[in-house]
């Protein structure tokens, strides 16, 4: 029986020394972010979190991937953001898509080709921003690939700096 006791009493001390060590590894999950986000930053795309603010819902914590605007063109003249909103509306910009609370839009000739792009996104894209020197998507980085995402900002890219309309 004393046997026992101390083999309980050792199983249950190195119970308590190796589980909040085993709390340390990172979930698969976590992983799976980490090894996204270098494999983007591999193909030269840059990834910051932002807090995304869902109209009526809870605030959360969403990946910004973006890429730099040459740097031939200068600074960008326009920042804008547009938003995935909960529900589609006549009063937006296009479907649940519209402009967020900054003021700032697109130019009036981009606008066409905006609606046409933001209506072929995926949902796990939440916005889509340009600022001074980049332009970024909001991914909630699930459904589609860092090459899909890499391919969506360069088609971004060419929309801003065209004309109004995507080639290709």
């Amino acid at each position: 029986m004393d046997n026992y006791l101390w083999l309980l009493v050792v199983g249950l001390s190195l119970a308590l020394m190796i589980g909040p060590v085993m709390m340390f590894k990172p979930s698969g999950r976590a992983r799976h972010l980490a090894s996204l986000r270098q494999h983007a930053a591999s193909r030269g795309l840059r990834v910051r979190m932002g807090t995304y603010d869902h109209t009526g819902q809870a605030r959360v914590m969403v990946a910004v991937y973006s890429t730099l605007m040459p740097s031939a063109q200068g600074q960008l003249s326009t920042q804008w953001c547009l938003r995935r909103q909960a529900m589609d509306h006549e009063i937006h910009f296009v479907a649940s898509w519209d402009w967020d609370n900054s003021g700032e839009v697109a130019p009036q000739k981009q606008h066409s080709g905006l609606k046409k792009y933001l209506l072929q996104l995926d949902s796990s894209i939440l916005a889509v921003e340009m600022s001074n020197h980049s332009l970024g998507l909001w991914w909630q980085e699930k459904n589609l690939s860092v090459d899909e995402i890499q391919q969506l900002l360069e088609q971004l890219k060419q929309l801003t700096t065209s004309e109004g309309e995507i080639v290709g």
